[in-house]
C-alpha cells in the first residue's frame, strides 16, 4: 500500500484532517475559471488572484458545515470569524500550487485519467470509463472539461507536495506513546469567548477626550468615512408605497378588464375606503397579507415606468393603474424621503467615536476577562452567571474532544488552554486567560475520560503507524506554514 493510500485509510482519524484539508479546498474553486474575469479579488498570493466567488463558496460550504448540530445560528462574530479562516486556508491551497510547480512536480494526462477511474459515478458497469456520464456530470455542474480537469491536476500536485514532504519524518517509542495519550484523553471543556465589539459600547469617553483623539486622527476618520460613504452617507430618494397587483389570466383582453378592475378600487379609495383594506381583499402579490406594504425602496432601483408614476403622486395618493405585461399595479404612496447627501461635518463625531471604541475595546475586554471573570469564575468554582449577565456572554461546551484539540469543531480551544487542561481534573478552573486570533477564552474541565494502558500493549503496532502518520501531518503543516509565511500575499 502506498503512503497516498495509507493517508487515505486513516482519513477518519479526526487528526487525519489536518492533512487533507487542501483535498476539500481544492473543489471549492470549480467552476470559477467562467467568472473569475467578472469577480473582485480578494486576496492575492505572489500575484495569482484568489476570486470572490471561490472565497464565497468556500463560506457557504463552511457556514453549512458549522451549523450542522447547532441549536443557535451562527453569530456575526462566528460568520467573521469563519470568513477570516476559510481565507487563510485559500492561501494555503494557492500557495502550495505554486510552491509544488516551483520544485518541478507535474501532473501527467495518464494520471488524470487514473484520478477519473476512481470516482464512481464516472465507471459504468464493466469498469470502463463512461464518457457520456462525464459529460453529463460537467454539464449539470457548469464546468467546461478543462476547468476541472485543471482543478484535479492542482489536487494530485499538492498530494505529490505532500508526499514528498513528509517522508523524513519519523516517531521514537516515547512519542508514540505520548501522542496515543493525546488522541485518547477525552476533555470536555466549558468555556466563554469573548471578542473585542462586544466591548465597545463600554468604551465612553467624555468630550476633551474624544476632541483630542480627532485632532490626531482626521486622517483615520476621513479613510472611515469614504469607505462607508455609498452604504452610510449617500442616501438615495426612498418611498414606502402599498402596491395592489392584479394578475392577468390570459391576453391583453384580460388586462383591459384588470385595468377597469383596478380603476374601480381606485375610485372605491377615493370614496372614503381604506387603500389597505381594498389590497388585502383584491390583490395577488405577497404583500397582500399586509395591505401592500412595502417599506424603504430605493428610487432608483425601482422599474423605470413605476419611478415615473411615482414622481408627481403626494403622499397618501395613488399612481394611476401601471398597465404591464402579465399584470396591472397601482401604488399608493405613504412616506417618500428625499435623496441626501451626509456631509462629513455632520458625522464626524460620531465616527470618531465609533474608531474610538474599536481602539480601545481590546484593553477593556482584557481587563474584564483577567480581572473580573477569571477571578469569579475560579471563585465560584463554575461559570459566574451574573458575571456573564453583565455582557450577556454564555457559556458553551466542546463536549469530548482530545486533548491535542481534534475533534473540536469550527471553534478550537487555543492550544495553551489545551495543554493546561491535559492533566487537570474535572472541575478544575484553567489558570490563564487564553488568546487565539484576538479571541479570548476563559473555560473550565467540565469532564475527562482517560484511556486504558492496556488498550496501547494490545494495539501497539496500529498505534504506531497512526503516530508516524500524525507526525507527518504535523510536520507538514508547519512545513505549509512556512511556505505561506515565505509567499507574499496581499489582502
Amino acid at each position: 500500500m502506498s503512503l497516498l493510500e495509507r493517508i487515505r485509510a486513516g482519513s477518519d482519524s479526526p487528526w487525519m484532517q489536518g492533512l487533507l484539508f487542501v483535498v476539500a479546498l481544492s473543489f471549492v474553486g470549480w467552476g470559477v475559471g467562467t467568472q473569475g474575469t467578472r469577480t473582485v479579488e480578494v486576496a492575492t498570493v505572489n500575484g495569482e488572484a484568489i476570486q470572490g466567488i471561490a472565497f464565497s463558496r468556500a463560506v457557504d460550504i463552511a457556514e453549512r458545515q458549522a451549523s450542522q448540530g447547532r441549536t443557535e445560528p451562527l453569530t456575526q462574530d462566528d460568520r467573521e470569524a469563519l470568513r477570516e479562516r476559510v481565507l487563510r486556508d485559500l492561501v494555503k491551497q494557492r500557495a502550495l500550487v505554486q510552491e509544488a510547480q516551483r520544485v518541478g512536480l507535474v501532473v501527467s494526462d495518464a494520471e488524470i485519467a487514473e484520478s477519473l477511474l476512481d470516482l464512481d459515478f464516472l465507471v459504468d458497469g464493466d469498469g470502463r470509463f463512461d464518457k457520456r456520464a462525464y459529460q453529463n456530470f460537467l454539464r449539470r455542474q457548469g464546468y467546461t472539461r478543462g476547468e476541472f480537469e485543471r482543478i484535479l491536476r492542482e489536487q494530485l500536485l499538492i498530494e505529490k507536495l505532500q508526499e514528498l514532504a513528509i517522508l523524513g519524518a519519523s516517531v521514537s517509542a516515547a512519542g508514540v506513546k505520548q501522542s496515543w495519550l493525546e488522541d485518547s484523553t477525552r476533555i470536555d471543556l466549558s468555556y466563554v469567548r469573548l471578542r473585542a465589539s462586544m466591548f465597545q459600547d463600554d468604551v465612553t469617553p467624555d468630550d476633551p477626550t474624544l476632541d483630542a483623539w480627532i485632532a490626531d486622527h482626521g486622517t483615520d476618520i476621513q479613510a472611515r468615512y469614504d469607505r462607508d460613504f455609498a452604504r452610510l452617507y449617500d442616501s438615495p430618494e426612498r418611498v414606502t408605497v402599498r402596491l395592489l397587483r392584479l394578475t392577468a389570466a390570459d391576453g391583453d383582453a384580460s388586462l383591459a378588464e384588470l385595468k377597469a378592475q383596478a380603476e374601480a378600487l381606485i375610485a372605491r379609495a377615493e370614496g372614503g375606503e381604506a387603500f389597505e383594506a381594498l389590497v388585502t381583499e383584491a390583490s395577488d402579490d405577497p404583500s397582500a397579507p399586509r395591505g401592500g406594504l412595502l417599506e424603504d425602496l430605493d428610487v432608483p432601483q425601482l422599474d423605470a415606468n413605476v419611478a415615473a408614476a411615482l414622481a408627481d403622486v403626494a403622499v397618501g395618493q395613488r399612481t394611476a393603474p401601471i398597465v404591464g405585461d402579465r399584470d396591472v399595479r397601482v401604488y399608493q404612496l405613504d412616506a417618500r424621503t428625499p435623496a441626501r447627501t451626509v456631509p462629513l461635518d455632520e458625522v464626524r463625531r460620531d465616527i470618531a467615536l465609533a474608531l474610538y471604541r474599536e481602539e480601545q475595546a481590546p484593553a477593556v475586554m482584557a481587563s474584564f476577562a483577567e480581572k473580573t471573570l477569571l477571578p469569579a469564575w475560579k471563585e465560584a468554582g463554575e461559570a459566574p452567571a451574573e458575571v456573564l449577565a453583565t455582557q450577556t456572554l454564555t457559556v458553551d461546551r466542546t463536549g469530548l474532544i482530545a486533548v491535542s484539540g481534534e475533534g473540536a469543531g469550527l471553534f478550537r480551544p487555543p492550544a495553551e488552554m489545551l495543554s493546561a487542561a491535559r492533566n487537570a481534573p474535572s472541575g478544575t478552573v484553567l489558570p490563564e486567560v487564553y488568546e487565539a486570533g484576538g479571541v479570548l477564552w476563559v473555560g473550565q474541565v467540565a469532564g475527562r475520560e482517560d484511556p486504558d494502558p492496556a488498550e496501547f500493549e494490545a494495539d501497539a503496532a496500529q498505534i504506531g503507524e497512526q503516530a508516524l502518520l500524525k507526525r507527518r501531518v504535523g510536520f507538514f503543516q508547519a512545513w505549509v506554514d512556512d511556505v505561506v509565511a515565505r509567499a507574499t500575499v496581499v489582502y
